[in-house]
């Protein structure tokens, strides 16, 4: 069980005042008074700590200080809903105007478009306007011509049309307007012509983020030539491979074999996230075990840091950074070791940053999965006493974290891969093994390239192996489970009782059955409103095949 420390505490008042932001609109109008009341009272209390009762003095203490933190995610919540008057997403044009900004970001390139992001700066040319925001650009036509210019940090002027990101369609559908807002961008444009984007200057070379970037591309080289194609040319499967496991990558691996991974359930190895990050970590640890602990920490934090940067500082990697490094940090000061507390911790820093990131899939799925096994692998240890002890976390993290992910991946996939625990069993400590060759063999590839053919040939068979038990799970019958609108109180229901079942050793036994009756009538009652009910006769819908205009019949139900 998880135990509230003060921040894990903080971090739960926030995140509720961002929900309750998020879904009673009239909260927003009145968030700055409602802290201020709450605030001025909560000092009030605290001055009047001696003149009253201690327990009601404590109660009312707690109160308002509780409310205090609740009104805080609420002002913070409307802060970021509400635009500046100069944002970009202001100036939606359906003819073409020039604008002028800044790269942000890594671009993203496919084989027939690259995909970046654009701090605005200013808008026309013979009338200037300021204007603040960012904008996603979608480039489509020949990359080649424009590689030099759609560069990170580089100035640049494009000429397109503003849009707004278009809204959910079918039910179900994930919104691509609500997917850009928690990443603050809520304009976008697409350009087709090469001679629409111009350079007006190039990035500084010393920038923390580009020198990160340039890393980035170095390594990328580095894998290509240490695992080459047929004819010994730069690139290959493995190699494609090889960055999505290491940087996140996945453009150039076929989409078919990307499918595959969805399906069986390991689709997250190929996305940066927590896993990458715990990698490195212990990578660090491995490679600075020489030197004693405290100096040894101390150059985990900024190997931790430049991976992050490195692979764009996304939700999941900046929160798993945040709790590497705070893991680090205290044993360079000699503190204890929460790991709710550096959850916590990564969490607020997100939530303060931009709340919107609360209602996306990344953060939910992010942080409930590591919240899910911080809580439930103390107790899978327990109910798995008759395996040796070394053996339990193999089977304990992978089943806690299956269990967290599951009810979330149904809702916003639509599916659930019923093999995702055994695949994981297997492919997770490969991946491991394929991800520690590939960056030791990337290091030594920095001082000499023939050191990362050295150390990275066997990968070249432990790659195809990768492939080989993919394939081989996703050809077992009832791989993935395909699920249509999954209801929300589904989710909230499956983490109560995963939640619940982490507290139910702390309580007395003579109540255990009393909660536990409670509980079935519960579900009991709720199941059967849900029971399926007689199907409605069809729907059914007669195109005379005559000319357009003519009737058309309709028969429904009665």
């Amino acid at each position: 069980m998880i135990k509230l420390y003060p921040l894990v505490k903080i971090t739960l008042l926030f995140i509720a005042g961002l929900v309750l932001a998020k879904y009673i609109p009239f909260l927003n109008e009145n968030a700055f008074d409602l802290g201020a009341i709450s605030l001025a009272l909560t000092l009030a209390i605290y001055l009047l700590w001696r003149k009253l009762p201690r327990r009601a003095i404590r109660c009312l203490f707690l109160f308002w200080l509780g409310l205090s933190f609740i009104s805080a995610g609420i002002f913070r919540c409307s802060m970021a809903s509400r635009l500046s008057p100069h944002d970009i997403s202001r100036f939606i044009s359906n003819n073409p105007v020039m604008i002028t900004g800044t790269i942000r970001g890594d671009p993203v390139y496919r084989r027939h478009s690259v995909r970046f992001d654009l701090r605005c700066r200013q808008l026309g040319t013979d009338t200037i306007v300021p204007v603040t925001g960012l904008l996603q650009v979608v480039f489509h036509g020949q990359v080649k011509e424009i590689e030099t210019i759609v560069r990170c940090g580089n100035r640049i002027r494009i000429r397109s049309r503003i849009t707004i990101p278009r809204e959910r369609g079918n039910p179900g559908e994930r919104s691509e307007r609500d997917i850009l807002a928690s990443r603050s961008i809520h304009a976008r444009s697409k350009i087709y012509q090469p001679g629409a984007i111009t350079l007006i200057e190039e990035a500084k070379p010393w920038s923390l983020f580009c020198l990160a970037l340039d890393l980035k591309h170095r390594l990328q080289v580095i894998i290509r030539s240490s695992l080459p194609g047929p004819r010994n040319h730069p690139g290959s499967l493995q190699s494609a491979l090889l960055e999505a496991l290491m940087l996140g990558e996945r453009s150039a691996i076929p989409y078919e074999i990307k499918e595959k991974f969805r399906a069986v359930g390991v689709i997250h190895v190929l996305v940066v996230s927590g896993l990458h990050v715990g990698f490195i970590w212990l990578l660090g640890n491995f490679i600075f075990s020489p030197l004693p602990l405290r100096r040894r920490h101390a150059l985990i934090i900024p190997l931790v840091v430049g991976y992050v940067l490195m692979t764009g500082a996304s939700t999941a990697t900046v929160r798993a950074g945040v709790m590497a490094c705070a893991y680090s940090l205290a044993y360079l000061l000699n503190q204890p070791r929460k790991a709710a507390t550096a959850l916590a911790a990564a969490a607020l820093a997100l939530l303060l940053y931009n709340p919107l990131n609360l209602f996306g899939a990344g953060f939910q799925l992010s942080f409930l999965i590591v919240f899910t096994m911080i809580t439930l692998v103390p107790i899978l240890d327990r109910w798995l006493r008759i395996l040796p002890g070394r053996l339990r976390p193999f089977l304990s993290v992978p089943l806690a974290a299956q269990l967290g992910a599951l009810p979330l991946i149904a809702y916003y996939f639509h599916f659930i891969s019923l093999l995702a625990l055994p695949a994981n069993l297997l492919v997770v400590p490969l991946v491991g093994l394929i991800v520690s060759l590939g960056f030791t063999s990337s290091l030594f590839g920095l001082i000499a390239e023939p050191l990362a053919w050295l150390i990275n040939y066997p990968n070249r068979y432990l790659i195809l192996l990768l492939l080989k038990l993919v394939g081989w799970f996703s050809h077992l019958p009832g791989t993935a489970l395909q699920v249509g609108s999954f209801p929300v109180l589904w989710i909230f229901i499956w983490y109560l009782i995963l939640f619940g079942l982490a507290t139910l050793r702390y309580l007395p036994r003579r109540r255990l059955p009393v909660i536990g009756g409670i509980a079935l009538l519960l579900l009991a009652g709720w199941g059967v409103r849900h029971l399926p009910q007689p199907p409605d006769p069809p729907l059914s819908v007669v195109f005379f095949n005559t000319r357009s205009g003519d009737p058309t019949l309709l028969r429904e139900a009665g």
